[in-house]
């Protein structure tokens, strides 16, 4: 797995998708957006607050969005502190924004190796 190492910068949910599905970074074209799995689990540092957590996450103590859908609501969740939301209809509200390229490994017990670009 793969994770974008800068913040790709607080945007709406339309605008995070469309950032991801377009980013060409260190030769590689297949960014998408996170699923919750990805952001709340594969990278399995010390915990929420710990120095490898912000060393991953730099200047992010935010919720970041997620391709994760639940009833059809999107999953957020902020990677340095370990909180979580949903949002039904705040889809213009803007969050924090990092991509990934990989198979999506919801629910599934994936390689933990992380990558950053």
């Amino acid at each position: 797995m793969t994770w974008q190492r800068q913040n790709g910068g607080h945007q709406s949910y339309s605008a995070a998708v469309s950032y991801c599905q377009n980013l060409k970074l260190s030769g590689k074209e297949d960014w998408r957006l996170p699923d919750i799995w990805e952001l709340e689990h594969s990278l399995d540092v010390r915990g929420p607050n710990s120095p490898e957590s912000s060393a991953l996450f730099p200047n992010s103590n935010s919720l970041h969005w997620s391709s994760t859908r639940f009833g059809g609501f999107l999953r957020l969740h902020n990677p340095i502190d370990g909180s979580r939301a949903t949002t039904l209809e705040d889809l213009d509200k803007h969050f924090d924004t990092r991509c990934v390229r990989s198979i999506s490994v919801l629910g599934s017990m994936a390689s933990r190796t992380v990558n950053l670009y």
